[in-house]
C-alpha cells in the first residue's frame, strides 16, 4: 500500500509541476496570434474572432498600458539578452486573411498598435485573401510588418527533403522581400509545428526569430521558437482571465524586485556601518 501511496504522490507532485510550467509559460508568453478578424465570427470556429470582441481586447492592452511593440523590437531585446519591460507584448495575424486589412488594421490604426502579418506566398491575391496591395498599404503606415508563413503552408515536420523545405522557408523569404521592397525577418511556422531541423534551417535563412503557436510547446525566450497565445471567439473570456493573471504576475515580480532591491540596500547599510566602526576603532 505504501508504494502505491508514493507512486501517487511522484504522480501528481510531477503534474502539479508541469501545471505550474505551462502557467508560467502561458503568463511570461509575450505574443498574441490571431489568424481571421470578422464582424460574424462563429465561437466554435478556432481561427476567427468577430470585430467586436477584437476591438474590446485592443481596448483592454491600452487600459492595462500594454506597450505593443513590433515582434522585431521583442526579437532585438532576446538576442542581445537585454530586459523586456513586462508590459511590452506583440500581435500577430497568420494566414494572410483579407479580414485582416479590412476589419482588424482599422482597429490597430485606431490605437496606435503595431502587428505583424505572416504571409503564405501562394495564398497573396487569392478569394478572401490579402492583396500585395493592401500589404504594401499597412506596411506604409510604419504599424504593420510583413514575415513569411511559407510558400505553400504545409506541414514542414512532414518534409523529408532539404530541397523542398529551402524553398519553403528561404525562398518564400525572397519572394515576399522582392514584392514588398523591404527585408523580411520574421517566420511563423505552419500549424505551429518545429524542431531543432526546422529552426536551424530558419536561422541558416537568415530569419532573425521565428513564432510557433501554443506556449507550453514552445518557449518564451527562444527566439527561433516563440510561444504564442492564440485568440479565437471561444477563448474571449480566457483572454480576459490571462490578461487579468498577467497584472497579478507583473505585480508578484515587481514585488519581489522592490523586496529584493530593499534587502540589498540594507546589506550595503550594514557593511558601510560595519566598516566606519573598525575605521573608528582603528583611528
Amino acid at each position: 500500500m505504501g508504494k502505491w501511496l508514493k507512486v501517487i504522490a511522484i504522480i501528481a507532485v510531477s503534474s502539479a509541476a508541469l501545471l505550474c510550467l505551462a502557467g508560467w509559460l502561458c503568463l511570461e508568453t509575450r505574443v498574441l496570434m490571431y489568424h481571421s478578424v470578422k464582424p460574424n465570427a462563429n465561437p466554435k470556429d478556432k481561427l476567427a474572432v468577430s470585430t467586436h470582441a477584437f476591438r474590446q481586447q485592443m481596448e483592454l492592452l491600452d487600459a492595462y498600458h500594454y506597450s505593443v511593440i513590433p515582434l522585431e523590437a521583442l526579437a532585438m531585446m532576446l538576442r542581445e539578452k537585454r530586459p523586456i519591460p513586462p508590459r511590452a507584448i506583440a500581435i500577430t495575424f497568420d494566414d494572410t486573411n483579407e479580414d485582416t486589412y479590412l476589419y482588424a488594421y482599422p482597429v490597430l490604426k485606431a490605437y496606435d498598435f503595431t502587428a505583424t502579418v505572416f504571409v503564405v506566398t501562394e495564398y497573396v491575391g487569392r478569394p478572401n485573401k490579402l492583396t500585395w496591395e493592401q500589404i504594401r498599404r499597412m506596411q506604409k503606415s510604419g504599424l504593420v510588418s510583413a514575415g513569411s508563413h511559407t510558400i505553400s503552408h504545409s506541414v514542414l515536420k512532414g518534409i523529408k527533403s532539404d530541397r523542398v523545405l529551402k524553398r519553403e522557408i528561404a525562398d518564400s523569404k525572397i519572394i515576399i522581400e522582392k514584392m514588398l521592397g523591404s527585408p523580411v525577418n520574421l517566420f511563423s511556422y505552419p500549424f505551429g509545428e518545429c524542431n531543432a531541423r526546422l529552426k536551424n534551417m530558419v536561422k541558416d535563412a537568415g530569419y532573425d526569430a521565428a513564432v510557433a503557436s501554443r506556449p507550453w510547446s514552445s518557449c518564451a525566450r527562444d527566439r527561433y521558437a516563440l510561444g504564442r497565445f492564440g485568440i479565437f471567439e471561444g477563448r474571449r473570456m480566457v483572454f480576459e482571465v490571462w490578461l487579468s493573471m498577467r497584472e497579478l504576475y507583473i505585480g508578484a515580480l515587481e514585488f519581489f524586485k522592490t523586496l529584493k532591491s530593499k534587502l540589498k540596500l540594507k546589506a550595503r547599510a550594514r557593511e558601510v556601518f560595519y566598516a566606519d566602526r573598525l575605521t573608528f576603532h582603528a583611528g
